[in-house]
This record gives C-alpha cells, sequence and structure tokens, in this order.
C-alpha cells in the first residue's frame, strides 16, 4: 500500500539514494489512497528531492511529468510553483490558466516572465471570446482585462464602476472577484465593506450548486461544509452571550474540531478547551487544552509530523490538518494554559480520556467506534443524534430534542435577535420546523 511505499522512500532517501526515493514517491497514486493530499505531498517530496540532489535534466523531466500528475488531483497552483522552481516560466503560467487562476498567471508573467504578459492577455480575451462573455470583454476592453491584470486598488475601483455600468449580473460578478481578491490579501474587512456598500443579490449559480448532487460535487461538499462551519459559529457567538445556552455553546466548540482542517487548529482546541473548562468538563478540557500545547509546539517546529494522535484514536476529529499560519494566542495566554495544564496533570481526578455514550464512542464522534455507522449531527450542536430526534423536512436535517427546545425557550425568553436570525436560517437550511414564536 502507499504507507509501505513512503517507508521505503523515506529509507531510500535517509541512505543517499535520491532516485530510488524520487521513483518510490512517484508510485503513490490517487487510487492508492483516499486523502489527494497525501498524493500531493508525494509528489511535492519527489519535485523536492529531484530539484535538490539530481542533475538539471533529470530534475526538469521529472517536474515535467509531476506537473499533470498535480493538475490531475486539482493542484495547479503546487504545480505551477514546482515549475517556476525549476524557471520553467511558461509551463507554470500555462498552469494557471488551465486552473483559470488568471491573477495568479499574470503575475507571474509580470514578475518573472515579462514577456508573456500579452500571451497572458491575448489567452484571456481568447476564452471571453470562447465561452461567449461579450459582458466581461466590455469591462476587459474598457480597463484592460479587468483592472485584475494590474492588481492596485484604483484598477479595482475602475473595474467596479464599468461593471456597473453593465447589469446587476456582472456587477456582482465582479463584486466577488474583487472580494475573492481582498481576503485573499488578510483584507476581510474591506470585502464586507464591500457588499455593505453595494449590496448583495441571490445567486442562481450558487442557487444551482446548492441543487445539483451531479455537477461540481466537490465544490458542492465544500460550500457544505463552510456553511455548516459558519452556521456553528453564528449559533455559537448567539448561545454565548445567553446563560442558560452555555452548554450548547460547549457542544458547539467541541463540534468545530471535527473541521480542523478547515479551522485553524490551535484556535479550535483552545477554544473548545476553555469552554469545556468553563462548564466544569474538566476531563475535555485537559485533553484539548493539552492538544493545543502540542500544535503550538509543532508550530514552532514547522511541521505536525510527530503530534501523538493516541488521545483521538477512534474519533472523527482528523489528523491531517494544515499548520495554522500565525499563533492565536499571545504568549501571556499561551503560558496560562501552560500552568493550567501542568496543575491539572497533578490531580489524580482528572482523566486524560474523553467522555464516551452508549455506544462505547467519543460522545461527539458521528462514526461509531465499532460499526462505522454514521449519526447524522444536531443542527443545534453538532453532536450526533442518537435518541429524541426531532426530524425537519429536508433530507438529513435533524435536532436532539433537548437542545433543540432548550434553543427555542431561551428565544421566546430572551427575545435575543441574534438567537431569532439562527431560528430563522435553520427554518431556511432544514425545512419547516414545528413552529416556534418569538412574542
Amino acid at each position: 500500500g502507499a504507507e509501505a511505499i513512503v517507508r521505503q522512500a523515506r529509507e531510500w532517501e535517509t541512505s543517499g539514494e535520491h532516485q530510488r526515493a524520487v521513483e518510490c514517491y512517484l508510485k503513490v497514486t490517487p487510487d492508492m489512497v483516499a486523502d489527494t493530499k497525501i498524493v500531493e505531498k508525494c509528489l511535492m517530496k519527489a519535485g523536492d528531492i529531484a530539484i535538490k540532489f539530481l542533475d538539471n535534466t533529470k530534475a526538469q523531466m521529472i517536474v515535467q511529468a509531476i506537473g499533470p500528475r498535480l493538475a490531475e488531483i486539482k493542484c495547479h497552483s503546487t504545480a505551477a510553483e514546482m515549475y517556476l522552481s525549476m524557471d520553467m516560466g511558461q509551463e507554470a503560467i500555462d498552469m494557471l490558466i488551465s486552473a483559470g487562476d488568471w491573477n495568479k498567471a499574470k503575475k507571474v508573467a509580470k514578475e518573472m516572465e515579462p514577456r508573456l504578459e500579452t500571451y497572458v492577455d491575448e489567452k484571456y480575451k481568447e476564452f471571453c471570446r470562447d465561452q461567449g462573455k461579450a459582458e466581461d470583454r466590455a469591462v476587459f476592453d474598457v480597463i484592460g482585462g479587468l483592472g485584475f491584470w494590474d492588481e492596485r486598488k484604483g484598477e479595482w475601483s475602475k473595474c467596479i464602476q464599468t461593471a456597473e455600468l453593465q447589469n446587476p449580473k456582472v456587477l456582482h460578478k465582479y463584486l466577488a472577484l474583487y472580494a475573492t481578491h481582498l481576503i485573499k490579501n488578510n483584507n476581510s474587512l474591506a470585502a464586507l465593506q464591500l457588499y455593505a456598500k453595494y449590496g448583495t443579490i441571490a445567486n442562481p449559480q450558487c442557487e444551482n450548486l446548492g441543487k445539483s448532487s451531479s455537477a461540481n460535487t466537490s465544490q458542492h461538499d465544500e460550500f457544505e461544509t463552510m456553511l455548516l462551519i459558519a452556521h456553528y459559529y453564528a449559533t455559537r457567538s448567539a448561545a454565548l452571550a445567553q446563560p442558560s445556552l452555555e452548554s450548547i455553546a460547549g457542544k458547539l466548540s467541541v463540534s468545530l474540531l471535527r473541521h480542523t482542517d478547515v479551522v485553524p487548529a490551535d484556535k479550535a482546541f483552545y477554544e473548545a478547551g476553555m469552554l469545556c473548562k468553563s462548564l466544569g468538563w474538566e476531563n475535555m478540557a485537559f485533553v484539548f487544552l493539552n492538544r493545543y500545547l502540542d500544535i503550538s509546539e509543532a508550530m514552532e517546529e514547522g511541521t505536525l509530523d510527530m503530534l501523538d494522535h493516541s488521545d483521538f484514536q477512534d474519533t472523527d476529529i482528523p489528523f491531517e490538518i494544515p499548520i495554522p499560519e500565525k499563533p492565536f494566542l499571545t504568549s501571556q495566554q499561551h503560558e496560562e494554559v501552560k500552568e493550567w495544564v501542568l496543575a491539572v496533570s497533578m490531580d489524580r481526578k482528572v482523566k486524560q480520556d474523553l467522555p464516551k455514550d452508549e455506544r462505547g464512542t467519543y460522545e461527539a464522534s458521528l462514526v461509531a467506534a465499532d460499526s462505522g455507522i454514521r449519526s447524522l449531527p444536531c443542527v443545534v450542536t453538532g453532536y450526533p443524534v442518537l435518541k429524541n430526534q426531532m426530524e425537519f423536512k429536508n433530507a438529513n436535517k435533524v435536532a436532539n430534542k433537548e437542545d433543540w427546545n432548550k434553543l427555542l425557550m431561551a428565544t421566546k425568553v430572551s427575545h435575543s435577535t441574534e438567537l431569532q436570525d439562527v431560528l430563522k436560517f435553520i427554518a431556511t437550511w432544514c425545512g419547516t420546523s414545528p413552529s416556534f414564536s418569538f412574542q
């Protein structure tokens, strides 16, 4: 299997047999493993070794072979970066163009291959023509290709102004592109301000994406995951303002650990640990804050390879997660966590294990450890719904009756607009539920 191949590749690498190590890493294919990130890592490793240790001709041949394989698993940016490390600018640009990443293609051309700037522009015009995008061409012609081609603020403003003269559909298409650009450049607030200024419209493409189960399945799944995470955060935020819903906020924080392949892991484990601590769920708090410390240490080392996963065996908390870009806590907050974990580790009453339910499985895991049966998550807490479930009209949308009633009661008593918004969203997302009133 793939594990044996990777183990052998590492042995060749350690013993200095670089050619053999490369050949070994290249043997890992998508049909061997479910997670394409593993394939990506193996291909990247093969490329890195070839570039560092093999002669230039061999390295170039290997990188040329790796590029299309990375493209097959939708890792176009990785392929482009590998091409660039071998000064293969044309190949890098073509790879980015094939992925539709026009901004990056233009940027690479501008910085590394200025002679290819015109090439990228022409390719984009061809793309617009082939797609029959008359409105895109209007914007392109007026501002030299969406102003995107020169990512200064003034050019983007010009782009939006020009798109605004077309029609709302075109305007909101380019608002989305500009917002994406801002978010990628860590300027989420400006993206929000953009929509605050121009407003939003219902996007038929998003509607179709939600309805289609056959087209763009990976995009659909990613959208659903992001929506679920956003819902958990919004519900937790509303619940934290109500003392009666602190346990729901705690459960939501624990459920978010299921998504640490998306949410920064140090942030997620810290928040879950602190809420568990506040609720008196000390075993869970100890395990989660201990994990936070391990991840923080791994961030300093630049790798998560040495993380001990023994506390999370037979759970649905992922092991394969990205390293957070920057620490979530200040050094003082970090030290406070460290001191608490150290103090609790001396307390024999606190155990380093996670609570189990009637399945004999970690209580927040959707997947039963023995049978592999997957339960549906509660739309209120994210915890598995095992009994006393309340079903909604839409398929696979359920809630634990106790938590649902608790949420309803808190909303009625508090008249919280945030909780009302949560319930309105659930009604839209899950279909009509048993009637509720905020009077």
